[in-house]
């Protein structure tokens, strides 16, 4: 954030992406109720699902996929731990907390412009914070309904698929590196930028016949 604020505020746009096009996807699917914070939860990795070797990563366009091949449905989300309340449970900051940061740089801002109307001096690093102000209002606006730090998963079971369908459903996950059981492994801090751009596609999503 320090070094490159402005691809800071270009991935929360990437992701406040990836989740609008979770909920217009499956909005005829769920009657409008999966809202941005149940598409920023499933985007953050929050739901996985049991394998034979061990827990994979349910992507949001896997999840779309099961809702429109009606496979599981919206009225289980309390399973499958969307439930609202369950994610904000988990959530580590509410909107005060956000509120009391963009309420911090506000304040910043207008103190900097005041001294600087009336002639008063403002120190190089306050200059420097300055041009913070803009991208981190940005990122906050994008990020407003994204759940923070949230470090525990929910775990599902797959309903029973096909094997067309199973094939498809595997297909749109977005990196088998995500889904081992190594006790070192850690991603790549800069996998999102092409995940998430890969995941907005919507030809990766079809419907397969029964």
């Amino acid at each position: 954030m320090f070094l490159a604020p402005e691809m800071v505020c270009l991935e929360s746009l990437q992701e406040y992406v990836q989740a609008r096009k979770l909920t217009s996807r499956v909005a005829c699917n769920t009657g409008n109720g999966l809202q941005l914070i149940h598409a920023y939860y499933i985007g953050m990795m929050g739901l996985r699902y049991r394998t034979a070797a061990g827990w994979n990563v349910l992507w949001p366009s896997q999840y779309a996929y099961l809702l429109k091949q009606k496979l599981v449905s919206w009225e289980d989300r309390s399973s499958w731990g969307l439930d609202i309340q369950t994610i904000r449970d988990k959530n580590k900051a509410d909107g005060l907390v956000k509120l009391a940061t963009l309420w911090q740089v506000v304040w910043f801002t207008l103190n900097c412009v005041t001294r600087k109307a009336k002639g008063v001096p403002i120190a190089p690093i306050e200059a420097l914070t300055l041009a913070y102000v803009f991208v981190t209002i940005l990122t906050y606006a994008f990020w407003w309904r994204k759940p923070k730090d949230i470090a525990t998963a929910s775990f599902v079971d797959l309903p029973v698929m096909n094997e067309i369908q199973r094939t498809a459903f595997e297909s749109l996950s977005m990196e088998t590196t995500y889904d081992t059981d190594e006790e070192n492994w850690k991603p790549s801090k800069n996998i999102a930028w092409y995940l998430i751009a890969r995941d907005c596609e919507s030809h990766h999503l079809h419907i397969t016949p029964d």
